[in-house]
């Protein structure tokens, strides 16, 4: 009696080697799946260009409200560069998100393609994304906010003329600073954001590496025996 419970809960080989099969199956059918998802995901990241768009719009709207005097210079040029900020932060984030699912797409290329493959099909999953690696697209909407944020303290400082110091005119003296103070922490808050986003890449492709190129060549003579 034990010895047929025992092959009852073992089952028979058969049934274990189909088991095997539907689960290799299965996880096949889960890969490419995740995979198609992954692209999609990055297609979405690339393709937002409204972002951009808002933000010449709205630098538009902002120094027209200017020569309407319904905003002074200093909003104007503090809005406009927070506006740029937000642009820029956009980008650090997308690019990351980018380099990390292209990152996990190499990974799920290594566990269908061999290494043969790296020259009669494409190079790509050789080497993960460096963990400083940008894409173009968003390095030109960077720039565009850069630029952007460049124009309106030049517009700010050239248009403004700088107050005395004197007494009450402290005040006057600090709001003709501030488009600058604002600058300035924008740029150290992106700086935080870009080394924080780059520290989780790498921590991802520390703790999931994927299959290793030589091992790819002991996983297809596996496949072939």
């Amino acid at each position: 009696m034990t010895d047929t419970r025992a092959e009852t809960q073992a089952g028979t080989p058969g049934q274990s080697e189909n088991t095997a099969q539907n689960d290799a199956q299965f996880r096949k059918k889960f890969l490419l799946i995740m995979y198609q998802e992954l692209w999609n995901n990055i297609n979405r990241h690339i393709l937002v260009v409204w972002q951009s768009v808002g933000v010449v719009v709205g630098a538009i709207a902002i120094f027209s409200l200017v020569e309407r005097h319904v905003l002074t210079e200093e909003i104007a040029s503090i809005l406009l560069i927070l506006l740029c900020a937000w642009l820029f932060g956009h980008a650090i984030d997308a690019n990351l998100w980018f380099n990390r699912n292209i990152a996990i797409v190499i990974n799920i290329e290594r566990e269908f393609l061999k290494r043969e493959d790296l020259k009669d099909i494409l190079p790509f999953f050789k080497k993960h994304p460096k963990k400083r690696a940008s894409l173009m697209h968003f390095r030109l909407q960077g720039f565009l906010a850069a630029g952007i944020a460049g124009i309106a303290l030049i517009y700010h400082f050239v248009t403004c003329e700088a107050p005395a110091i004197e007494g009450r005119m402290m005040l006057e003296l600090f709001l003709w600073c501030l488009p600058l103070i604002i600058f300035f922490l924008c740029v150290g808050g992106l700086c935080a954001l870009y080394y924080t986003r780059v520290k989780k890449f790498e921590e991802q492709l520390n703790e999931s590496p994927g299959l290793d190129i030589e091992a790819l060549n002991n996983k297809a003579k596996e496949a072939q025996r």
